[in-house]
């Protein structure tokens, strides 16, 4: 079909260049100049000769087409005949479901039926949908090449065509392709119309299908919950006779299972004539994921040894767990996806099964590596014998819950069930009361500190296993089987979801900053600030642990129906405002979607710049100006779809960018301000990541360009935000802008009288025994000028700006060392001072103060100056 399409397409485009000649040919014989010459002549055969050539594509393509219309009447009776007998399914399926004595079996038998039906309908619906839209495309080619033949039929005038042979033989070519064309139309429109009918009958009797397979699944969960109330046969009833003979048939009931063709038959009849097709893609599609696990593996083997993680014991706890279940783990997900999306119309028993057995081994062996891996540490001393026991309950629970899923295949009896349920209670009951007899003979000095802290909490955990390991004995001797392994089954899931839910929350509340524990050797790092963004996403991941808690739980006691359903529609309700609609699912995918563009950013800027621009030969500035424009652009559409997911269609983003624009022009010029400023840095580049820079008489390193500011750190490590507009619109001194060399100078002064030459030699001296001091250019000594105090010197030499502060240090303390050597005097400011006396000397009077033991009071301050 696609190759009749990809022919049709090219006929097309051929038909399209004949008309485009003939427009060309008609132009030139209406022109002014018609004269009826030799060249003309020949252009008209030519013309002649590929309109008969289009007629014959033309009627070539008609007749595929009509083949086609056959061949889609056909098969539109084998469609009607194939829904009229889903339609007469689905009367039966109604009727049984109608029927209240119809066993939950049948029922089970023929949902999958349904479901196989309703798939074929979805495949069938969705083939013919594309085959109708291609149909759709090619008759609006066909009626735009229509108009076109006739618009260029109107052009020839018939006294033109009567006139002239020449004109005569185009019009009748034109002609003759234009009634192909036209029945070409008529043929396309009747597949178009039979397309439809058939899609509307497809699509109707797919709607009644997924309702009848919605009324199956309640009516089948409505009879399962019914059944775990309703007494089934007893042991009482059964008798010790007829449980020996139930027990010795198990074996011979295995073998005459695993003999009949007939079952095999029945158990590999979605295969088919296809079956070492499905034995193919099943082979192709394990081993690649066997190369996926044992990738996997590797990494975690990484994982379990890698210096973050040291110190988290919960966390190299967890990571070996995982490490030995990344095998059974990988392939049950394989198995549940392979049944649910496999190439089978129901899903098969054997893969059903397969699955099951896949299941119980994986929850158990998971169990058993848990209690295995934390009793072997040597930190825990957990009771050896305990654990032992421990571990030989999960194997039973495991032995019993393989052969009761290969029982149930096989088709064993309610009685047999029965009596398999009732071994496996007793030794469950038997094993409870060995393994607590264990805990309690245990000695206190077995136990370390952490495990005497159980003590606590052991009473209760022992009610709660006998009550566990007793109600269902209970439940067998009153004849309510299946709800004696509804409530085991419940508990066994509970078990492993508070299992693992306890080691997933020990492992984030290692990665919680506020338990963690600060050693002595960061003692004096306790001050530095602490990681937010850790805090964040350990405090998200912390209430989706709750979540998903309480989420598996429910799904362990069978809520599966109830839950999905109740939790779909609350998702899927929708909130308007104005012409705008909401869900909390589309909230929740545009969540998600802003996530994983943060993720594929972050992934794409570490991927992009260390791998794919690693060879460029590009300046580290520029990779990181095109890895952020990148960025931006990822970004860019991950918000676009996140809008489009959350219920923002076009008319609503013009309206919200409408409002930025407003925005920008009142309150957000500033911001606009920076963005602009922002693209202009990354564009223009003055400056660039790694660049030390000057402004406003501060020196710094840039660390970072961001969408509105940017992120510089000082030489003292401090970090400052600067925003964009002021490193445009601002004078900013780029010390490495071309270069990262620079010349600084070191001035010194020597006393009048020292030897110049000496001075030059020890400078020069001084330069090239100091490191980082570059050969090249040449370091050189500037007589500078004749000081007040001293004869000035000025050493200019050329560093690179990573560290000009400690070679200037380095050069003045070299500078301090030789000079003291070599005697000379570095000067210090110096100032003569000279008295000049014009005046006569004077002799001083001395105050005259009286006596205190002369006549009158005396006046200390009444001196005679």
């Amino acid at each position: 079909m696609v190759v009749i399409l990809m022919n049709k397409k090219m006929k097309q485009c051929c038909l399209t260049g004949i008309m485009i000649a003939v427009l060309a040919f008609l132009t030139m014989m209406v022109s002014p100049a018609r004269a009826q010459d030799d060249p003309v002549s020949e252009k008209a055969d030519v013309l002649t000769a590929s309109l008969a050539e289009a007629r014959k594509v033309e009627a070539g393509s008609l007749e595929k087409l009509k083949n086609q219309l056959a061949q889609v009447r056909a098969a539109q009776k084998s469609t009607v005949d194939k829904v009229n007998a889903y339609k007469i399914q689905d009367a039966i399926f109604s009727n049984q479901l109608i029927a209240p004595e119809t066993p939950i079996k049948e029922l089970e038998k023929s949902w999958f039926e349904i479901q196989g039906a309703e798939r074929d309908l979805s495949e069938r619906t969705s083939a013919l949908g594309g085959q109708k839209s291609s149909m759709d495309q090619l008759l609006g080619q066909a009626q735009t090449q229509t108009t076109q033949t006739e618009k260029q039929i109107a052009e020839i005038s018939p006294e033109e065509a009567a006139v002239s042979p020449v004109y005569s033989a185009i019009l009748g070519q034109l002609q003759g392709l234009l009634s192909l064309q036209k029945e070409k139309q008529d043929v396309l429109i009747s597949l178009s119309a039979i397309y439809g009918k058939i899609l509307d009958d497809l699509r109707e009797t797919r709607k009644e299908v997924s309702d009848l397979s919605a009324r199956f699944d309640e009516t089948i969960q409505k009879r399962k919950k019914e059944e775990l109330l309703e007494r089934q046969t007893s042991l009482v009833s059964i008798g010790l006779k007829q449980i020996v003979v139930e027990l010795i048939g198990i074996p011979s009931l295995l073998l005459l299972s695993v003999s009949d063709r007939a079952f095999w038959a029945g158990q590999l009849s979605f295969a088919g004539s296809r079956g070492l097709i499905y034995a193919a893609s099943f082979a192709v599609l394990l081993l690649i994921l066997l190369g996926v696990i044992f990738r996997t593996r590797y990494h975690l083997v990484r994982l379990k040894d890698h210096p973050a993680v040291e110190g988290h014991y919960w966390n190299q706890l967890m990571t070996a767990i995982l490490q030995k279940s990344v095998f059974l783990l990988g392939v049950t997900l394989f198995f549940y996806f392979y049944a649910l999306f496999g190439p089978f119309v129901s899903t098969p028993p054997i893969v059903q099964t397969g699955l099951n057995i896949f299941l119980v081994w994986l929850f158990t062996a998971g169990c058993m590596d848990a209690v295995r891996i934390y009793c072997r540490d040597e930190t825990v001393s957990f009771p050896k014998k305990p654990a032992f026991i421990l571990r030989a309950l999960i194997t039973i629970v495991r032995w019993y819950g393989i052969i009761h899923v290969l029982l149930s295949w096989l088709g064993a009896g309610p009685s047999a069930l029965t009596v398999w349920r009732l071994m496996f209670e007793i030794s469950l009951y038997i094993g409870t009361i060995i393994f607590w007899n264990t805990v309690q003979k245990s000695s206190a000095t077995e136990m370390s500190g952490g495990t005497r802290n159980l003590s606590r909490v052991i009473p209760f955990f022992k009610l709660l296993s006998f009550v566990i390991v007793f109600a269902p004995f209970i439940l067998e001797l009153f004849g309510y089987g299946l709800l004696s392994l509804y409530w085991l089954v419940s508990w066994g899931r509970t078990a492993v979801v508070a299992l693992f839910s306890a080691l997933t929350f020990l492992v984030l509340r290692e990665w919680n900053p506020k338990f963690e524990k600060i050693s002595e050797s960061t003692a004096e790092t306790a001050d530095m600030p602490k990681n937010s963004i850790r805090w964040v996403v350990v405090q998200f991941l912390t209430m989706a642990w709750f979540g998903g808690v309480i989420f598996f739980l429910v799904l362990a006691w069978g809520g599966k129906q109830a839950v999905f359903l109740g939790i779909y529609k609350v998702l899927q309700h929708t909130y308007q405002v104005g012409t705008m609609r909401f869900s909390i699912m589309g909230f929740i995918v545009a969540i998600l979607i802003l996530l994983l563009t943060q993720a594929v950013a972050r992934v794409w800027r570490q991927v992009f710049k260390e791998k794919i621009l690693e060879q460029s030969g590009m300046e580290e500035g520029l990779k990181d100006s095109v890895t952020t424009i990148t960025g931006y652009v990822i970004w860019s559409i991950g918000i676009l779809i996140a809008f489009n997911a959350f219920g923002f269609n076009a008319t609503s983003l013009t309206v919200v960018i409408g409002a930025l624009g407003i925005g920008l022009g009142f309150g957000l010029q500033a911001i606009f301000n920076n963005f602009i400023s922002g693209i202009i840095l990354l564009f223009e580049r003055p400056i660039q990541v790694g660049d030390d820079i000057e402004i406003n008489g501060l020196w710094a390193r840039v660390q970072k360009i961001n969408v509105r500011s940017t992120v510089v750190q000082t030489y003292d490590n401090a970090s400052i935000i600067i925003p964009n507009s002021d490193f445009i619109s601002a004078q900013v001194t780029n010390w490495s802008f071309k270069d990262k060399r620079l010349r600084r100078n070191v001035s010194v002064g020597v006393a009048y009288g020292s030897d110049v030459e000496l001075v030059r030699d020890t400078l020069m001296e001084v330069a090239e025994k100091t490191s980082r001091i570059l050969r090249l250019p040449r370091p050189e000594v500037v007589f500078l000028d004749f000081g007040d105090s001293a004869l000035i010197f000025k050493l200019r030499f050329w560093t690179r700006v990573e560290y000009f502060v400690t070679v200037e240090t380095d050069v003045r303390f070299a500078i301090n060392r030789l000079f003291k050597e070599k005697n000379i005097e570095i000067a210090f400011p110096q100032q003569d001072i000279h008295i000049r006396s014009g005046l006569k000397d004077e002799k001083p009077v001395s105050p005259q103060i009286d006596s205190p033991n002369s006549a009158g009071e005396s006046d200390p301050v009444g001196a005679n100056f």
